[in-house]
């Protein structure tokens, strides 16, 4: 933010599975881009984001349906679980994660309370690890 002379932009660096602090301000909106689909937990990381603001913008790989058969959260969610090792240039933090199916995700972001849900762009990722989704989402009905 000091290079483009912003003021009203702050970067923070934190472990977004297990922070609390960060998820205590207010946000006018929160962009998430090729995070979600790094946490084992998506869910809950989507429900702290809603307490922090109305609006979230989301870009994050999602598994097929054909693939998505695994169960999380008391059989709530389904999808699948990927895989990676940590010393991968790309990796998140841990070799775990889970891809939920876009029904799934649609799902957590409705019992997050979030309330509308626009779906931007659905392509097959460059890497060919499954489908990606680019929405926006709020807590407006309309």
């Amino acid at each position: 933010n000091f290079i483009l002379n912003l003021e009203n932009v702050k970067f923070d660096q934190v472990d977004l599975e297990t922070e609390e602090k960060i998820f205590e301000n207010k946000y006018s909106v929160i962009f998430c881009v090729g995070l979600l689909y790094y946490l084992r937990n998506p869910e809950v990381f989507l429900k702290k984001c809603a307490t922090s603001s109305d609006k979230l913008w989301l870009s994050t790989v999602i598994s097929s349906e054909e693939e998505g058969n695994h169960l999380e959260e008391n059989n709530l969610y389904r999808g699948k679980i990927y895989h990676e090792p940590v010393d991968h240039p790309l990796s998140g933090m841990r070799i775990t994660f889970f891809f939920p199916t876009l029904g799934t995700l649609c799902n957590m972001i409705w019992d997050a309370g979030f309330h509308n849900i626009e779906i931007f762009e659905k392509p097959m990722t460059p890497n060919g690890n499954g489908p990606a989704v680019l929405i926006s989402v709020s807590k407006d009905s309309h």
